[in-house]
């Protein structure tokens, strides 16, 4: 409680296989996280801190009873919906969900954020019109989340990835996105992501691939200009 933590090379505080409570920090400016709650971690309140040019990061402890409360990324409420369906976020600095479906994300800047989304099996969803530039990763599906809605959203600049999505999630569909200038890849899709539709998405200049597809199958990827990367336009093993 009460620390300012800013300026660390990885996070600003990441906890492991803990519980207890983060309250009243200030988290400014680390290179890629304030704040990960990483595996096992259980029962921890996450409140009143303020989050500056970083956010969150939720890694595999989305079932464990943590609350978050009253936080702000870079002056905007952070949104952590968990089991809400059905629900438009309306004013937001970054947004994490678990367990949540239909949600409506739409016209907020979340820039900044670490992450602008995160969802961890959210379904039928729709995020459109976001600014999710400048972070660790722009935008991060995960875990079976499946038939969302993703268009006209701005994921450059970002540290690893402008939209990623691992383990299980089927059936999204991409479009008219920019994801120009990240360090890695622009868009990547890892481990059993199938039968998504990528259109009318801009990837260039990445540090490595423009498009990276990893043991996912079924995926269309049509009208996409992907260019000047450091490696491969589109990547698929």
């Amino acid at each position: 409680a009460n620390n300012t933590v800013s300026g660390n090379g990885e996070s600003g505080i990441e906890l492991w296989a803990a519980y207890g409570s983060v309250e009243n920090n200030e988290l400014n400016d680390n290179q890629h996280f304030g704040l990960v709650l990483d595996s096992s971690t259980s029962y921890v309140t996450v409140s009143k801190n303020t989050f500056l040019l970083n956010g969150v990061y939720v890694m595999f402890s989305y079932q464990t009873g943590n609350v978050f409360s009253d936080n702000t990324v870079n002056g905007r409420p952070l949104v952590y919906l968990y089991d809400v369906d059905d629900y438009v976020v309306a004013d937001a600095g970054q947004v994490v969900a678990a367990y949540s479906d239909r949600l409506t994300v739409e016209d907020l800047n979340l820039s900044d954020a670490s992450i602008g989304v995160e969802l961890w099996d959210c379904d039928s969803s729709s995020l459109a019109r976001l600014d999710c530039s400048g972070g660790e990763i722009g935008m991060f599906l995960v875990n079976y989340s499946d038939s969302n809605t993703i268009s006209d959203c701005n994921l450059s600049g970002c540290y690893v990835s402008g939209l990623e999505m691992n383990t299980g999630c089927c059936g999204n569909t991409v479009s008219d996105c920019d994801a120009n200038d990240t360090t890695q890849f622009s868009i990547f899709l890892y481990w059993g992501c199938d039968d998504n539709t990528i259109s009318g998405y801009y990837g260039l200049r990445s540090g490595s691939d423009g498009a990276r597809i990893q043991q996912s199958n079924g995926n269309r990827i049509e009208g996409c200009t992907f260019g000047y990367n450091a490696f491969y336009g589109i990547y698929m093993m």
